[in-house]
């Protein structure tokens, strides 16, 4: 975990009971509640009070962020989609109903996301992540 630097905020989201930014240089903090792993990190607490970056994250820059109820989905400056947090219902995308405290890559959404332009809301299980649009080219 690192302290944040002086930068930029490109996008910032909110969650049921998290929040996620995303500075300028596509580095990702998170803070607040991590019940269910939806801070992409480990944390000592249940309840995180200080912003800290995501280690799993360090040297691969996100584009966008989304904080859903108790899950945190991110896309990679190259196109990749990620998630982590409450995978209820499997509303993850990795197949199961498992939690994933780190950002773990969703395996075949690049094949998906080549056929369908989201170009407003992105629709994943039980909750709607706004946001998340311009979706490149694979």
């Amino acid at each position: 975990m690192y302290p944040i630097p002086r930068t930029k905020i490109r996008q910032i989201s909110v969650g049921e009971s998290h929040i996620v930014f995303c500075d300028d240089n596509g580095t990702v903090f998170t803070q607040g509640n991590n019940d269910f792993g939806q801070l992409g990190r480990f944390t000592m607490e249940t309840n995180d009070s200080e912003f800290a970056s995501i280690p799993a994250l360090e040297g691969k820059p996100m584009k966008k962020i989304q904080a859903g109820s108790n899950f945190t989905v991110l896309l990679s400056i190259r196109g990749m989609v990620l998630t982590c947090g409450s995978s209820l219902y499997g509303c993850l995308g990795h197949g199961s109903n498992d939690d994933v405290q780190n950002p773990k890559i969703i395996e075949g959404a690049i094949s998906i996301l080549k056929l369908v332009k989201y170009t407003g809301s992105l629709k994943i299980g039980n909750g709607i992540c706004n946001g998340i649009s311009e979706i490149p080219d694979f």
